[in-house]
């Protein structure tokens, strides 16, 4: 399951990073002589406001795709050794709130020191390997303990 959510990490970062271009791009634009200072604040402002809208709306998809993918190859991993429909369930609903919680957290993590960086693109990169680090410590110090609660219903 982990290439998935890697393959889905390296893909928001590239989404993030093309947000940031497009506010960067924005902010240099010039305004037209034909038009007046104050439409033209307001524009910008409501262009920002669409994109940073639509960034966390790809964000929110994100994880909504990494949990989905999490608990459909563990399902997918379930059926292929045969498992009893009992075992697939409770196995779903164990990867589903440890996905959750793993995947948020470390989205919560990354964001945290990416916006301790000024530098945009930089903090979204340090942001984004800080994510990456704290979703292998949480597998490292956890994976165990998502084991034995899947165990306790077999």
């Amino acid at each position: 399951m982990g290439a998935f959510a890697y393959i889905i990490d390296a893909f928001d970062v590239t989404v993030t990073l093309c947000f940031q271009n497009a506010l960067g791009s924005l902010s240099k634009a010039v305004k037209p002589a034909n038009m007046g200072v104050g439409i033209w604040a307001r524009q910008q402002a409501n262009a920002e406001a669409n994109l940073k809208s639509a960034s966390s709306t790809v964000g929110k998809a994100l994880i909504v795709a990494t949990v989905a993918l999490d608990v459909t190859v563990g399902i997918y991993d379930n059926v292929q050794c045969g498992a009893s429909v009992k075992k697939i369930a409770w196995d779903a609903g164990v990867d589903a709130v440890y996905s959750t919680g793993k995947t948020l957290a470390c989205v919560k993590v990354g964001a945290a020191i990416g916006s301790l960086i000024p530098v945009p693109v930089v903090g979204t990169l340090v942001g984004a390997a800080a994510g990456y680090g704290a979703s292998l410590l949480i597998d490292t110090c956890f994976s165990s303990t998502k084991k034995w609660i899947k165990g306790l219903f077999r």
